[in-house]
């Protein structure tokens, strides 16, 4: 009788009011956010899928679900829109520089530039996470969220300071300085206030950090080394250094009319 009084509440509580769909908790002695838990999940989804692909199941649909299962899920999801992602925010970057700074090299070294900043401060991360600078990597390795989650903000970041550095050294050149002294003009020009801008970037941005959250302090260090990097190191120094080469040259197109325009070839 008792057996009898089980089996009804395991009825009643795994089975759906009109008798369609069934429920069953598995408990696993493992993790199963692990990696031996995440195997174990695609192992079993496999054979049931081969189970329902042979007709075992006849009419009925099984499903493995949960939160370690909706977690792998949504990785999955955004790992594989990521290239996407990367691709047409890219493609975006270099045909807008391209088009307003009316340059060929340009955007590929803006791109380049961005690369350097983004696996720094990524990089970062990984040692912090390692070392525990800021109390990171208390869960034991660096939150997938945390790429997905600054990499469009860093991009920004770093193209603004870019491009704003970028056209005054060009206005700079423009108005008839040589090579070397526009770069010297632009750097001088925009250093105090990229260099503010970076400062009060990097405070807000750091200022998360003494969040009790795992992942938002992994997200705040990141944009806080990024900022810093991109202010202190990609804009003021590489930048600028890397302009100075003569075989890297600047093409801008300037319209004199609507059937005319005149191309100077700088050498930066």
């Amino acid at each position: 009788m008792e057996s009898l009084r089980e089996l009804a509440k395991m009825y009643s509580t795994s089975t759906s009011s009109n008798g369609t769909s069934t429920m069953f908790n598995c408990l696993l002695s493992e993790d199963p956010q692990s990696d031996s838990g995440i195997l174990w999940l695609k192992s079993t989804r496999k054979k049931l899928k081969a189970l329902e692909d042979s007709g075992a199941f006849q009419d009925f649909q099984m499903v493995l679900e949960g939160g370690a299962g909706v977690a792998h899920d949504a990785t999955t999801a955004v790992h594989q829109s990521s290239l996407a992602m990367i691709g047409i925010v890219v493609s975006v970057v270099i045909f807008f520089i391209a088009f307003f700074l009316r340059s060929l090299t340009t955007p590929l070294r803006s791109v380049l530039t961005i690369i350097f900043t983004l696996s720094s401060s990524y990089g970062l991360l990984a040692i912090g996470c390692k070392h525990s600078w800021f109390s990171l990597g208390n869960a034991g390795e660096i939150s997938w969220l945390t790429p997905v989650l600054s990499f469009n903000m860093i991009v920004g970041l770093a193209i603004d300071y870019d491009v704003f550095l970028m056209s005054r050294i060009l206005e700079a050149r423009l108005s008839g300085h040589r090579n070397d002294s526009s770069i010297v003009v632009g750097v001088c020009n925009t250093g105090n206030i990229i260099t503010a801008a970076g400062i009060i970037m990097a405070v807000s941005f750091g200022g998360l950090m003494l969040s009790e959250s795992e992942l938002v302090r992994e997200w705040s260090f990141t944009l806080t080394s990024a900022v810093l990097i991109d202010t202190f190191v990609m804009r003021t120094c590489i930048v600028s250094t890397y302009v100075c080469r003569p075989a890297d040259i600047l093409i801008v197109t300037l319209p004199i009319s609507a059937k005319q325009s005149v191309v100077f070839r700088y050498q930066f």
